[in-house]
């Protein structure tokens, strides 16, 4: 079992988006007995709901039920327990690495992630953006945060290209297909 855990500041957008967007397609890659996805926020109001146009992008993906979602914070337990810690921006990263030093080797933000990753199938996705990552937000997930349905959409998008490709590298590396 693959332990991940995805982290931004508040946890009421982008980590969750991608906790939701990894959670609906574990099941299509046939990973979701393999792993296990959850998120957080390095400076999460504890219960917030995640953010309505996030809630509109994820359903419009067909992910359904998440506004149940309450905000948790990046602990040292939860940090603990995670194998891999994907931050959703450089900053974030930074913070969690600075907090908890021992964990180093496990923190990544997620572009940061699958732009290391070998070559597959899945890096061939693209996008009206170009590709399976804006470049123009380097490692970062771009932040939605006030904007409308359409960024949010644009966000989620960014997100589930990436998700596709840590899922195809996930399912080599743990010998499924």
């Amino acid at each position: 079992m693959i332990r991940i855990l995805y982290v931004c500041t508040g946890n009421t957008c982008r980590s969750p988006m991608a906790e939701y967007i990894t959670l609906r397609l574990a099941k299509e890659y046939n990973l979701s007995d393999r792993i296990s996805v959850s998120s957080a926020g390095v400076a999460a109001l504890p219960g917030a709901a995640m953010a309505p146009a996030a809630v509109s992008a994820l359903a419009r993906r067909g992910i359904e039920n998440t506004e149940i979602h309450q905000a948790g914070r990046a602990t040292e337990d939860r940090i603990a327990n995670a194998d891999l810690i994907l931050a959703m921006s450089t900053a974030h990263k930074e913070a969690l690495v600075a907090r908890y030093p021992g964990a180093r080797d496990r923190i990544y933000t997620l572009l940061e992630y699958v732009s290391s990753l070998p070559p597959s199938a899945a890096a061939d996705v693209n996008d009206e953006r170009g590709g399976f990552m804006n470049q123009s937000h380097g490692s970062d997930i771009a932040d939605p945060f006030g904007g409308g349905d359409d960024v949010y959409e644009l966000t989620a998008a960014e997100i589930e290209d990436a998700v596709r490709r840590l899922l195809d590298h996930l399912r080599t590396q743990l010998g499924k297909s």
